[in-house]
């Protein structure tokens, strides 16, 4: 019996220490590791030479409003004989701007379907700073723009 309550006791103070060190985590730990990975995946450089127009398509350069920021993108309209017409919303993935998507726009135009590409904020010529809260709001002033 005295091994058992030596065990017990053992164990509530590593369950106390446990608790201690995931509160801690939670209240000091989370707010850094999220600021270094917002800082570290959500910021990239300048866009590249590559526009629609590199590869002949006409294309309009969208400034579309998101908060108090800015958002740069590519709208390329396809000609279409249809009565509606098919279109894609890009959302680009980390390290990447609306430069890398021009070649994209062309094959999609080239098969009549309208493109319009974005930079999230802390991407390419868009607004900065680049959060996982403007990430959000982003998503939804482009989608906004587009319906």
């Amino acid at each position: 019996m005295n091994i058992f309550l030596r065990w017990l006791k053992a164990s509530w103070i590593k369950i106390a220490i446990v608790f201690f060190i995931m509160l801690w985590l939670y209240a000091y730990g989370c707010p850094k590791l999220s600021l270094y990975l917002q800082s570290r995946f959500l910021s990239t450089s300048q866009n590249g030479i590559e526009t629609p127009e590199t590869y002949e398509i006409a294309y309009e350069r969208v400034k579309i409003k998101s908060g108090n920021r800015f958002l740069d993108g590519y709208l390329v309209i396809a000609p279409s004989g249809k009565q509606t017409q098919d279109a894609v919303l890009i959302f680009h993935g980390s390290d990447e701007t609306i430069s890398c998507w021009a070649k994209v726009q062309k094959i999609l135009y080239d098969n009549g379907i309208s493109s319009l590409v974005f930079d999230y904020s802390g991407f390419g010529n868009s607004s900065h700073p680049g959060s996982i809260k403007n990430l959000n709001n982003d998503a939804i002033a482009v989608y906004d723009y587009s319906v």
